[in-house]
Order: structure tokens, then sequence, then C-alpha cells
């Protein structure tokens, strides 16, 4: 029977791509900008968090889609 994955890595990008999902989501959840001070400051860091989750979706999209 052989396995569907194609490279050795193809695992190593799946983890990374979810854990760094995982973590921006628990990182929206906790809302740390409540701590900080200014409304720039906490769009900075909200766009910062959309902007994490964004590359943990596209290494998870390069793992699994693309040849």
């Amino acid at each position: 029977m052989e396995l569907p994955i194609r490279d050795r890595l193809d695992g190593v990008g799946t983890v990374a791509g979810a854990f760094v999902v995982l973590l921006s989501l628990a990182t929206l959840l906790t809302q740390p900008w409540q701590y900080t001070g200014g409304g720039a400051v906490m769009a900075l860091q909200i766009l910062g968090t959309l902007a994490a989750i964004g590359i943990g979706v596209g290494l998870l999209y390069l793992s699994h889609f693309v040849e």
C-alpha cells in the first residue's frame, strides 16, 4: 500500500501551518490588545494576527495542493 505523501516534508508544512493558524486564533480570542494603549496599537496587533493566519493558511495550501 502506497502512502499519499509525495514528499517527506509535507508533514512538516502541515504541522507548522496548523500550529500558526491555531496560535493566531488563540491570540485573537484572548484579546491581548486590551492591555495596550491606543487605537493604532490595537489595529496593528489585529492586522498582524490576521496576517499570521494568512501565512499559516498559505503554508497549509502550499504543503497540500502545490506540487
